[in-house]
């Protein structure tokens, strides 16, 4: 009985979003892309699903790792240009494109050796 009880809170506690700050955010959005600074095909994503009870959900989704829902207050992140009613469908999120990384200086694709050759 106790092991059914914890099953269903865990369930339930799974799907609750963490509110946090708008600093907390940006952290957040920043550790997404910097999981994957090695896999840079694979940035790290972030979806708007909307707004519910004065705050706004985003889903920070890294490509290498668990996602995470979080809650900010309604407003404060100027990246959502319009908002909706909370959703829990997939294709009514928007993608916030602020959170793809830069792409870096040096990629896989740069040549091994320097302009002038390989070495003798």
């Amino acid at each position: 009985m106790r092991l059914l009880f914890l099953t269903a809170l865990l369930i339930v506690c799974a799907g609750c979003a963490n509110r946090v700050s708008r600093e907390r955010f940006y952290q957040l959005c920043d550790q997404a892309n910097a999981t994957d600074r090695i896999v840079q095909s694979l940035p790290g994503r972030v979806f708007y699903q909307g707004t519910k009870n004065d705050f706004d959900y985003f889903l920070i989704d890294p490509s290498l790792g668990v996602s995470d829902q979080v809650a900010v207050k309604m407003g404060e992140i100027s990246e959502v240009r319009r908002r909706f009613l909370y959703s829990r469908r997939r294709d009514r999120w928007v993608f916030l494109e602020f959170a793809v990384p830069a792409a870096p200086v040096e990629s896989i694709w740069d040549p091994i050796w320097p302009s002038e050759g390989p070495p003798n």
